[in-house]
């Protein structure tokens, strides 16, 4: 707060700033901006910290073995497709509403489960 008080005394007569003026307010820019970044990486990894983990396989195309579902509406889901010659499965993140759907007796079996690699 002091800062920006000096701010205002290097101010020319016509509103134009000293040279001393704009290294203040470079200053003061330079902190506000160190704020920020700090706090996008302390929400970043809180949030990744809350995220559920599933097992990923079959259909689900993801870049390991776990998937990380982020928001709320998200479950961890297997779902089995037994229409066909060749039935086929899913492990992985799903919307909640997905994974209801998808659990048609005689067509699709589909288990939806909100802890930690419930999918298994």
């Amino acid at each position: 707060m002091q800062q920006l008080r000096n701010w205002s005394v290097y101010k020319g007569k016509q509103g134009t700033d000293t040279t001393e003026g704009k290294f203040i307010r470079n200053q003061i820019n330079r902190e506000n901006m160190k704020t920020v970044i700090v706090a996008l990486f302390v929400l970043l990894a809180v949030s990744q910290s809350e995220a559920l983990r599933c097992h990923c396989g079959g259909l689900q195309k993801c870049g390991s073995s776990q998937d990380s579902c982020l928001g709320r509406i998200w479950v961890c889901a297997k779902v089995i497709n037994i229409v066909g010659s060749n039935p086929n499965f899913l492990q992985g993140c799903l919307s909640a509403t997905d994974c209801m759907m998808l659990n048609r007796p005689g067509i699709s079996s589909s288990s939806c489960c909100s802890t930690d690699m419930c999918n298994g």
